[in-house]
């Protein structure tokens, strides 16, 4: 729900004549687009995460799939993926022996292809500890266990007219459900002579959309799985994007400026990626909780940040020892820039409400307000999993959150709550108060920019005296909020 306290919002940005436009940035609650946001994969907790994409276009779409480890957004693994028609790619990340592995036995061009026996996630964007490139933190491949995965459509592949020279949609394009040449577009790519390594816009015209995505997380011990829809992005880029793999471009901030929230007004914002952290942009999030003990029921939420990293960068000099000065930018609409010194984070500090399922709240206090917490919490990380009343459904390593709500509270819904100012005290030491929105020609979009699920397990040992296991995921619901100015 979004809502406004400045009725004039919409004319405003007709008045700047943002209101018809027509490639704004949006979240497509239909499912398809020109991006794809999967909030999380994990190996975790005895879980194996099963990633699907799905071109649902009848052209040729290169496609660059991007997973990122969940502390800070650090990639851990990069590849192109081209799609024929109608096709779909699917592939497993699962733990290994030092963090996790890709595997796929999916016959779609990827470049590098993927080896039969996968091919293992890398922690070389974290390694070392110097700035400003994202550093600090654990440095090894466990980290890579928990993240996230960032799907962009780069452009549609099409033929050169000439039959004798550079056909990649015929190449990628599947014949008896087999790719004609996967080995020719790689070998676009292969330096110095390829034919895309000198013009990688060769052969390629603008995105069309039409990509959808899912993720299943199985949890192979416990005989559950569930599923989720990646977040799908519509309208992201006017112009194409096709770079090399293992090219840390384009990222999400090489998308459009302009934007439309779901009501349908529109905006123009400083950058792409404040354009796409509009559109995510929310005030609460709110799910339901069960951790009842006779059912051996566990829930973990999950919250990502996909617009994160290009606000809590490092900060140069934490400790001001020799920087006096504040930076030129600041970490809107976050509050915290990422902290090598205090072993990697950048914490979100939110308030969090709960009730039963009978509209219990916690006893004390006064009875209308303000409204029940479950005391401090922060969210440090990019890609976090929250444990409630000590759960373990997702795993977590070193993104896990923990939400004690007491054993009276084993089964109702919560809340998460993103728009408190939060002063921070630990650095710079003459500290601003960041408020949390995205300032846009239609007005300040209150929040952070979030996406996630709960996932919900429990044990039912009363069917024919067996005992059952069952799993259920729900996406969190959410309200969005947009003033005048702050």
């Amino acid at each position: 729900m979004i809502k406004k306290t400045l009725p004039a919002a919409i004319a405003l940005a007709g008045s700047l004549g943002l209101a018809g436009a027509a490639n704004a940035v949006n979240v497509n609650h239909e499912g398809l687009g020109e991006v794809l946001l999967y909030s999380l994969y994990t190996t975790e907790g005895g879980n194996d995460s099963l990633i699907n994409i799905t071109n649902t276009s009848s052209v040729v779409t290169a496609v660059k799939v991007r997973f990122l480890e969940g502390m800070n957004s650090q990639e851990v693994l990069d590849f192109n993926l081209y799609l024929s028609p109608y096709d779909v790619w699917t592939a497993s990340v699962s733990r290994s022996a030092a963090g996790a592995i890709l595997k796929t036995a999916d016959t779609s061009c990827t470049v590098p292809t993927i080896p039969a026996g996968g091919v293992e996630f890398r922690n070389t964007q974290y390694q070392g500890t110097s700035y400003p490139s994202g550093k600090g933190g654990p440095q090894g491949t466990d980290r890579t266990r928990v993240g996230y995965v960032e799907v962009i459509q780069m452009g549609t592949v099409e033929n050169e007219a000439d039959p004798s020279t550079f056909k990649p949609a015929l190449w990628a394009t599947h014949a008896a459900g087999v790719p004609t040449n996967c080995g020719a577009l790689n070998a676009a790519w292969t330096p110095p002579g390829g034919a895309w390594v000198a013009a990688p816009s060769r052969a390629i015209t603008n995105q069309r959309g039409g990509l959808y995505g899912s993720m299943v997380l199985v949890d192979v011990n416990g005989g559950t799985d569930v599923a989720y829809d990646a977040v799908a992005i519509d309208n992201w880029a006017v112009t194409t994007n096709h770079t090399a793999p293992g090219s840390l471009l384009p990222t999400l901030n090489n998308g459009d400026i302009d934007f439309s929230l779901p009501d349908g007004s529109t905006g123009s914002a400083a950058s792409g990626a404040d354009a796409l952290s509009a559109v995510l942009q929310v005030t609460n999030q709110m799910n339901d909780y069960l951790t009842v003990a006779s059912l051996s029921a566990g829930t973990d939420w999950n919250v990502t940040f996909p617009t994160k990293k290009f606000y809590s960068a490092v900060w140069p000099d934490v400790n001001n020892d020799s920087i006096p000065d504040l930076p030129a930018f600041t970490p809107e609409p976050f509050t915290s820039f990422w902290n090598p010194e205090l072993g990697g984070s950048a914490c979100e500090p939110i308030s969090i409400s709960f009730w039963d399922q009978e509209e219990g709240e916690p006893a004390g206090g006064i009875d209308f307000s303000p409204q029940p917490e479950a005391g401090p919490q922060s969210l440090c990380w990019e890609a976090n999993i929250i444990s409630i009343n000590g759960s373990n459904v997702l795993g977590g390593g070193y993104t896990l959150n923990t939400v004690d709500l007491g054993d009276a509270f084993n089964a109702g819904w919560m809340q998460f709550n993103y728009t408190g100012a939060y002063v921070n005290g630990k650095f710079p030491p003459i500290a601003p108060t960041f408020t949390r929105h995205v300032q846009t020609s239609l007005g300040s979009v209150l929040g952070l920019p979030a996406i996630g699920f709960a996932v919900i397990e429990f044990t039912n040992g009363d069917v024919g005296g067996l005992l059952s296991n069952y799993a259920g995921l729900t996406n969190h619901k959410s309200d969005t909020a947009v003033v005048s100015a702050l």
